[in-house]
């Protein structure tokens, strides 16, 4: 049997062998605690969605990438000024032409008359001069025409052209009707008894001629009209022209 002694000696060793083996069990806990304590994954999830967009959605006050600018206030006046100073312009260059398209019937009265009188055979140095005379008043507004400006108009040039080609043309009629007049005075086998004058070589063209002047009068007309009509000017047949 041992000594009595000898256990006596042995419990406060074991004991302090049990407290320090439950303090470091303690610490284990108490720094785990520490270390995973407070923090979760859940709020840095929200934290970092709320501060981050996608690329499908634009930030606040971000412009969106389809959005036109918007017209500034200065550019609409500059436009309205503009569209008025064009108008002004094209009124006035169609109140000039009104004006030149008013004389273009001058000879008129005078050129049906004299070509009258060639197919009588009668007043024949008259028609002549009658003839000849309109020649110069449509070559006169040929050049009158050249001196306006038509390139505020709709299809101003084409209206420019389609007179130019009426007034051309109708010169030529009268020329050549102004020589049929001159061989009917002088040769005798162009007015023969009661029949009028025989046609010529002269008279041929004269047709011709004043042929190519009503068809460019009729698209001068109807180019000119939607014009006049806009502008509150008189509007024109073709025959007036």
């Amino acid at each position: 049997m041992p000594p009595a002694g000898g256990n006596r000696q042995r419990k406060p060793f074991g004991i302090a062998l049990a407290v320090i083996a439950g303090c470091a069990v303690l610490g284990l806990i108490g720094g785990a605690l520490l270390g995973g304590g407070g923090d979760s994954d859940e709020p840095a999830t929200e934290q970092t969605t709320a501060g981050t967009t996608t690329d499908d959605q634009p930030a606040e006050g971000d412009a969106s990438p389809d959005a036109e600018p918007e017209a500034e206030p200065g550019d609409a006046e500059a436009d309205a000024e503009a569209d008025a100073e064009a108008d002004t312009e094209a009124r006035a260059q169609a109140e000039a032409l009104s004006a030149l398209l008013a004389d273009s019937s001058a000879s008129r009265d005078s050129v049906i008359q004299a070509v009258a009188d060639i197919r009588a055979c009668a007043n024949l140095d008259a028609a002549a001069n009658n003839l000849r005379a309109a020649a110069a008043q449509r070559t006169g507004l040929v050049d009158r025409l050249n001196t306006l400006s038509l390139d505020a108009l709709p299809d101003g040039a084409a209206l420019a052209a389609a007179l130019t080609e009426a007034w051309q043309a109708s010169a030529e009629a009268d020329d050549q009707y102004a020589l049929w007049a001159d061989e009917a005075r002088t040769n005798p086998g162009v007015c023969r008894g009661n029949n009028g004058a025989r046609h010529t070589e002269s008279a041929n063209r004269g047709d011709a001629a004043s042929g190519r002047a009503t068809t460019a009068k009729e698209s001068a007309a109807q180019l000119w009209n939607p014009i006049a009509t806009q502008y509150g000017l008189p509007e024109r047949a073709s025959n007036q022209l």
